[in-house]
C-alpha cells in the first residue's frame, strides 16, 4: 500500500513515516503542497495524510483539488486546530477523517490502517494464494503457517504479487510500486537480486519455483503452484534433517518413480524426433502412447497434479494424431514437443529438493527452472573469437552456449532456447546449411532473433538470409566487444511495453477467446461488440493495434478499414482482420483496404499471438524512428511538441507554473570543426544523458536542432529553471574535464528559461521568449542562464547590481562570484575596507546592491565595524545583507550583534554553492 505523506513539519514526518515504514507501508513525503502535487501527478495513492497549514497550498485547498480532479483516495487530514467549524470544513472538502496533531503515533498509525480497511476491504482479511498466506494486519507472510523473515522490500515485493497473482508485472511496474520516490533510484540489477534473495528464502521453507518468470514480459507467481499442495510434498530443508527411516524409504521408492518417467520422456522425445524428420506416420505413434500411459500412471502415484493433466492432453493429442492417419504436421509436433518439455520441467523443478542427482539425468531442462538469466548461442568453428565473447558476454551477466556445426546447434536451440543466436558463416562459403540451419529453428521458436557473422558482401546471400527473418548482419572482422554491443542492442529491443489493443467483434465468444489468449503477454485488451460506438471507443481508448472482424451488422470490417485510413489521426494505426473466407479476392481486398495482416478463423492460437507481436514490435520501432533522436535517445520536435502542450494543459488546469527551458551548447560547430565529429557526439550524448538523470522522470527532455535541447518542467517557475539549469552547466563543466582535449576544448552552454503564466499561454509563445533569453545569454559570453525577465546593466550615477560581496580574496569566493555569473545576476566584488567605505557608505556613494553578502572578517577590517557604517548610512534599511560567519557555532556573541545591526540572515561559510544559492535566491523570490 503507498501512503502520501504532506506536512511542513519535518520532525514529525519522518517520526510518522519511520512509524509506516515499519508496518510495510511504502511512504512519500513532501514538506509543502506544490510538492505534494507533483507527487500526485507521478503515483496512485492509497492513502494521503495531510497537514491542513501547508506552505504553497494550504491543505485544505489541496483537498478540494484531489476531489475536483476525481482522486479516490483516503484523505486524513492533520491540524492543530480543534474547532468543530474548522472539522466541518476539513470534511466538507472531502476529507474521510480529521485528526488532532496532539494524538498519539500508535493511535494515529491505527487510524490509518482503519481507513486503508474500509476504502479497500479486502485489507482487513487475510489473502491466501497457494500455500503462501498473507496476514495484512500482523504484516507477515508464512508458508504453510513458517513465517518468511522478509525484508521490506522482499514483503512488498510478495504481496504485490499477491494481491495480483493473475497478472504479468513488468520491471517497471515493480520498480515503480516497491520503491517510493524518494529511494535512491534502482537499477534492473537492484530488482533482480531482490527477487534472487526472495526465492533463496521461499526454497529454505520448500516454496521451490514460486516466483516465475515469464521471458521479456516480467514475473509472476507460478500458476502451477497455486492449488494447495499438502505438507508431506512441501517440506522446508530444516525439516528435512528429522525426516524418518520410512520417510527415507518412500524417498528412494519416489526417486525410483521419477527416473522411470524420465526415462519414458526421453523415449517419447526421440520417436517424436524420429516421425518428424521421416514425415510419416509409423508403428513408433503406438509406442509413444504406451510410454505416455506409463507416465500418467507414474505421475498419479506421486500427486503431481499438473504434470498429470499436460501427460492427459499429450495422450489426447497423439490419439488424435493416430485417428487422422496423415503426416505429422509442424504445429502438431510443435504442440507434443512443448508439452513434453513441460512435463519434464515441472518434473524436475519439483524434484530437485528431494534428490539433487536428478538433475544430472538431463541437465540441459534444468535451465528453465532456475533463475532466468539471458542466454545466447553461437554456432560456428573459430573457437578464439567464441572464447573472447563468452567472456565479454560474461560480465554482462549473459551466459554462452556454442555449438561446432549446424546439426549441433539445432539440437542446443531445443534443449537451451536462447534468447539470441550467432550464425558464423564467415569461415565458409556454403550458404545452403546455414538457410537449412534457420529454418530449422523457426521450427521451434520463431521469435529468436539471429544474427549472422560473415564476411561475404555478396548482396544476393545478404537477401535470401534476409528474408528469412535474420535480425541483422555482422561483418567480420569485428571485435567480441562490438559483437556484443549488438547483441545487447537486438535482445533489448525485444523487451516490449505493454500496448493497448481494441478488438471489434460481434461474436462473443471471439471477444473472450482474444482477450483471454493475449492478456497473458502483458497487453491492455478492450472489447467492443457494437461497430456503432467504435469511433468513440477510438478516442477514449487510443490503441496501439486494432484487430476488427471481416463481417459485423452495420458496416463491416474492410469497410471500415478503409475508414480509418482516411482519417489522418488515425491513418498510422496497425489493423488486424479477422476473417473466415480465405479466397484471394477476399484476402486481396483485405490488403487493399489497408489492413497490415489477417488472421484465419477459427482462429489458431500460436499464430495470432504471434502476428500481434509482430506488428506491435514493427509499429514500436517505426514510431521510434520517427519520434526519437538516434544520436541522444531523446524525443525529437514533433512527439516532443505533443508533450509539451499536454504539460501546458495540465498547468492551466491545476493552475500551475510551467517552466520551459532552451538549453545550447554555444560553440558545437567549432568543436565539430577542430576536433572532430565524434567528439561533438559524445558531448552531445552525455548533456542529453546528464539532463535525464539530473531532471525529473516526469519532465520533457527533447532534442529540436543540432545542438539545441528544449526542456519542458510542470510545477516549476522560471527561477526554479535558471537553478537547475545553472547546477547542470556546472555539472557538465566538471564532467568536460574527463572528456579529449578538454583542456583546449572549453565547451560553451547556455540557457534561457521562461515559464507559464508570466511570458506566454503557448508552446511557440514560451519557445519564442526562451530563445530571446538564450540569445542574451549567449550575447554575454555564454555558460550562462538567463531567465526571460533578465535585464542587462544600466550605467548611471549610482550603479544597481543585484548581488555586492564584501569579502577576501580566497578559492571560496571566486567560486561564489562565477555561481552568480551563471545564475544572471548582476555582481560586483570588494575586498578592502577603502573600496567598501567609498562606493558604498557616505554622502556620495557609487554603487547599490539588492543583496549585500558580508564576510564576518574582511582582510583590513572587521564585518562589525562596516555594519556599524551600514547602519548609520541606513543602507541596512535598503538592502538585505547576508552575515558570512565562519564560525562553528551559530549562536555567539559576533552573530548576535550582526543580526542586532540590521542583518537580513546569515550563512555559514564555506559550504556548498547549491545550497549557498539556494539561500541568495530566496531574498530576491
Amino acid at each position: 500500500m503507498r501512503i502520501l505523506l504532506i506536512d511542513g513539519d519535518e520532525i514529525f514526518s519522518n517520526l510518522l513515516k519511520s512509524r509506516l515504514s515499519e508496518q510495510n507501508y511504502i511512504v512519500d513525503s513532501a514538506t509543502d503542497g506544490h510538492k505534494g502535487w507533483q507527487f500526485i501527478e507521478a503515483y496512485n495513492y492509497d492513502l494521503i495524510v495531510l497537514d491542513v497549514i501547508l506552505p504553497k497550498l494550504d491543505g485544505i485547498s489541496f483537498c478540494r483539488q484531489l476531489r475536483a480532479k476525481g482522486v479516490r483516495a483516503s484523505i486524513l487530514l492533520l491540524t492543530a486546530r480543534d474547532t468543530s467549524s474548522d472539522r466541518i470544513m476539513g470534511l466538507d472538502a472531502g476529507a474521510d477523517d480529521y485528526v488532532i496533531k496532539s494524538i498519539s503515533l500508535p493511535e494515529l498509525a491505527a487510524i490509518i490502517r482503519a481507513l486503508l480497511r474500509r476504502k479497500s476491504p479486502i485489507l482487513s482479511s487475510v489473502i491466501v494464494w497457494g500455500n503462501l498466506k498473507l496476514d495484512p494486519i500482523q504484516n507477515e507472510i508464512s508458508y504453510i503457517n513458517i513465517k518468511l523473515n522478509l525484508t521490506t522490500k522482499e514483503y512488498y515485493l510478495l504481496e504485490l504479487l499477491m494481491k495480483n497473482s493473475n497478472k504479468i508485472h513488468s520491471k517497471s511496474s515493480i520498480l515503480s510500486q516497491v520503491w517510493s520516490l524518494e529511494d535512491e533510484v534502482p537499477s534492473g540489477d537492484t530488482l533482480r537480486t531482490l527477487i534472487k534473495r526472495l526465492r533463496q528464502k521461499l526454497k529454505l521453507v520448500g516454496a521451490t519455483d514460486l516466483i516465475e518468470t515469464v521471458y521479456s514480459l516480467g514475473y509472476r507467481l507460478n500458476p502451477a503452484l497455486e492449488k494447495k499442495v499438502p505438507n508431506q510434498y512441501h517440506c522446508s530443508p530444516l525439516e528435512k534433517n528429522d525426516q524418518t527411516i520410512t520417510k527415507s524409504h518412500k524417498n528412494t521408492k519416489i526417486k525410483k518413480i521419477y527416473y522411470k518417467i524420465i526415462e519414458n520422456l526421453d523415449v517419447v522425445e526421440k520417436y517424436l524426433q524420429d516421425i518428424f524428420e521421416n514425415k510419416q506416420i509409423s508403428n513408433k505413434l503406438e509406442k509413444i502412447k504406451c510410454n505416455i500411459n506409463d507416465i500418467i500412471e507414474y505421475l498419479s502415484i506421486i500427486n503431481l497434479d499438473v504434470a498429470y493433466k499436460l501427460a492427459l492432453e499429450l495422450e489426447e493429442n497423439i490419439q488424435t494424431i493416430i485417428q487422422r492417419k496423415t503426416c505429422l504436421l509442424v504445429d502438431e509436433y510443435t504442440l507434443v514437443y512443448n508439452l513434453v518439455k513441460e512435463i519434464r520441467l515441472l518434473l524436475l523443478s519439483a524434484n530437485n529438493s528431494s534428490f539433487p542427482e536428478a538433475n544430472k539425468i538431463n541437465y540441459k531442462y534444468q535451465k528453465a527452472s532456475l533463475e532466468p538469466i539471458t542466454q545466447i548461442l553461437i554456432v560456428g568453428n573459430n573457437q578464439a573469437l567464441y572464447d573472447r565473447i563468452s567472456t565479454e558476454a560474461e560480465s554482462q551477466g549473459i551466459i554462452s552456449v556454442i555449438a561446432n556445426d549446424t546439426e549441433l546447434g539445432l539440437k542446443k536451440v531445443k534443449d537451451t532456447s536462447p534468447h539470441l543466436i550467432i550464425l558464423d558463416i564467415s569461415g565458409s562459403n556454403v550458404i545452403d546449411e546455414a538457410l537449412c540451419f534457420i529454418d530449422n529453428v523457426s521450427v521451434f521458436s520463431d521469435s529468436t532473433p539471429i544474427l549472422v557473422l560473415m564476411n561475404d558482401t555478396n548482396s544476393i546471400n545478404r537477401l535470401v538470409l534476409a528474408r528469412r527473418k535474420v535480425r541483422g548482419f555482422l561483418e567480420q572482422p569485428l571485435t567480441a566487444q562490438s559483437i556484443l554491443e549488438n547483441i545487447i542492442q537486438v535482445i533489448n529491443s525485444k523487451k516490449k511495453k505493454e500496448a493497448k489493443i481494441l478488438i471489434l467483434d460481434d461474436d462473443h465468444l471471439i471477444l473472450r477467446f482474444t482477450q483471454i489468449l493475449l492478456e497473458p503477454w502483458g497487453l491492455q485488451i478492450s472489447t467492443l461488440i457494437n461497430p456503432l460506438q467504435f469511433w468513440e471507443q477510438l478516442e477514449n481508448i487510443t490503441p496501439d493495434l486494432l484487430i476488427l472482424d471481416i463481417q459485423m451488422p452495420d458496416i463491416n470490417g474492410i469497410e471500415l478499414c478503409q475508414m480509418i485510413r482516411n482519417n489522418s489521426k488515425w491513418a498510422w494505426m496497425p489493423i488486424l482482420i479477422l476473417t473466415g473466407d480465405r479466397n484471394p479476392e477476399t484476402i486481396q481486398n483485405v490488403f487493399a483496404a489497408g489492413a497490415d495482416d489477417f488472421v484465419s478463423k477459427p482462429v489458431i492460437a500460436p499464430e495470432l499471438v504471434t502476428r500481434v507481436l509482430n506488428r506491435l514490435e514493427r509499429s514500436r520501432l517505426l514510431r521510434e524512428r520517427a519520434e526519437i533522436d538516434p544520436l541522444t535517445g531523446l524525443f525529437n520536435r514533433h512527439r516532443s511538441s505533443v508533450d509539451l502542450e499536454r504539460l501546458l494543459h495540465l498547468a492551466k488546469q491545476y493552475q500551475q507554473p510551467f517552466c520551459l527551458a532552451v538549453l545550447s551548447i554555444d560553440n558545437l560547430v567549432q568543436i565539430n570543426r577542430n576536433y572532430g565529429h565524434q567528439i561533438g557526439d559524445k558531448i552531445l550524448r552525455q548533456l542529453a544523458y546528464t539532463l535525464q538523470k539530473e531532471l525529473r522522470n516526469e519532465d520533457i527532455i527533447a532534442r529540436w536542432d543540432g545542438a539545441e535541447f528544449v526542456i519542458g518542467m510542470y510545477g516549476m517557475t522560471r527561477n526554479d529553471g535558471v537553478e537547475w539549469f545553472a547546477e547542470i552547466i556546472e555539472l557538465m563543466q566538471i564532467l568536460e574535464s574527463s572528456m579529449p582535449h578538454s583542456e583546449k576544448m572549453q565547451m560553451i552552454l547556455s540557457a534561457g528559461v521562461t515559464d507559464y503564466p508570466n511570458d506566454a499561454n503557448d508552446i511557440q509563445g514560451l519557445y519564442q521568449v526562451a530563445t530571446k533569453a538564450l540569445d542574451k545569454a549567449k550575447k554575454n559570453g555564454g555558460n550562462r542562464v538567463f531567465s526571460s525577465n533578465w535585464q542587462p546593466l544600466i550605467s548611471q550615477a549610482i550603479t544597481v547590481f543585484d548581488i555586492i560581496l564584501l569579502h577576501h580574496d580566497s578559492g571560496f569566493a571566486t567560486s561564489i562570484m562565477k555561481a552568480l555569473s551563471i545564475r544572471g545576476y548582476h555582481a560586483c566584488w570588494l575586498q578592502d575596507k577603502d573600496n567598501i567605505f567609498r562606493n558604498l557608505a557616505g554622502q556620495n556613494p557609487t554603487l547599490y546592491g539588492k543583496v549585500i553578502l558580508l564576510e564576518d572578517n574582511l582582510s583590513n577590517a572587521s564585518g562589525l565595524e562596516v555594519l556599524e557604517s551600514f547602519k548609520k548610512y541606513k543602507i541596512t534599511q535598503r538592502s538585505k545583507v547576508f552575515w558570512l560567519s565562519h564560525k562553528s557555532l551559530n549562536q555567539t556573541i559576533e552573530l548576535e550583534q550582526a543580526m542586532s545591526l540590521g542583518c537580513f540572515e546569515y550563512i555559514n561559510v564555506p559550504c556548498n554553492i547549491s545550497s549557498f544559492m539556494q539561500q541568495i535566491n530566496q531574498a530576491f523570490s
